[in-house]
């Protein structure tokens, strides 16, 4: 039986073959041998982490009380228990933060929403068989004037204050989709949860420490004309840099801005 939190990505039209996943997307501005490496070379440069599984966990919640479905603890168990313990991995701390979170997502924001979408995916070709695709957490509003939410989960002491440039570029992607399905998103929103710390006695008082319970933060911006110049830019540059690397693969290294790829290259002749 398939688990429901388990990794999909969304599927691109037929006629294309290749998909620039737009929750990576920001990795290609900021970082192209990175991005080149996983999405083309299929290296995983990232496996998994306690924040991670965490995300995914509440991700899964969130869309399920939105849908009015049953959250099945038995695969959210099963889900954290797969992975195995490493360093930067302990399934008890999930398990330990997951319900507080999860129920601080639902009660503070889901609950109250009147959504008109839920974990869609969605996919638009950008053009010479590359696609761009992405699964939506939530879309609110109405098709003419549309709100993209997104759940997003972090572990600090200080609640963000603006939308990172990294999940920007994303929600500005799914934008760019959504505009080809026929919709006009005008705003972006993420809903950020933060995983419950703090508590104990300080080492150095004795004193209680202040408890930081798991809270939600909403965070709103309008999309403007330049954040679509931008994000339309960026997509179209991808599609020419792989096309350019295609035609000329010797200078794949200049284009993704990575010595070690012409290395690698010379190493398998």
């Amino acid at each position: 039986m398939t688990n429901p939190l388990d990794y999909k990505p969304s599927p691109i039209p037929e006629d294309c073959h290749f998909r620039i996943g737009a929750s990576s997307f920001y990795s290609f501005v900021q970082t192209p041998w990175n991005w080149y490496r996983e999405a083309v070379l299929k290296e995983t440069l990232f496996d998994y982490n306690t924040s991670s599984v965490l995300g995914t966990c509440v991700h899964y919640c969130a869309e399920q009380y939105a849908k009015k479905e049953p959250i099945d603890k038995q695969m959210i168990n099963a889900y954290i228990d797969k992975h195995p313990v490493k360093v930067d991995y302990d399934p008890y701390d999930v398990k330990e933060a997951l319900p507080s979170m999860a129920e601080a997502v639902v009660n503070g924001y889901v609950k109250n929403t009147r959504p008109i979408g839920v974990e869609m995916c969605v996919a638009q070709e950008i053009g010479k068989g590359y696609a761009v695709s992405t699964s939506i957490d939530l879309l609110e509003g109405t098709k003419e004037d549309t709100l993209i939410t997104d759940y997003k989960t972090y572990n600090s002491k200080t609640k963000p204050k603006s939308i990172s440039p990294k999940y920007k570029t994303q929600l500005l992607v799914t934008d760019y989709i959504l505009r080809k399905h026929g919709y006009n998103p005008t705003r972006i929103r993420t809903v950020n949860v933060n995983r419950p710390c703090g508590g104990g006695l300080s080492e150095k008082t004795g004193k209680p420490l202040k408890v930081y319970p798991a809270e939600v933060t909403k965070l709103t911006e309008e999309i403007t004309p330049e954040d679509r110049e931008y994000i339309d830019n960026c997509l179209n540059l991808c599609v020419e840099s792989m096309e350019a690397a295609k035609k000329y693969p010797h200078l794949t290294h200049c284009i993704f801005h990575d010595m070690r790829l012409k290395l690698e290259e010379h190493n398998n002749e």
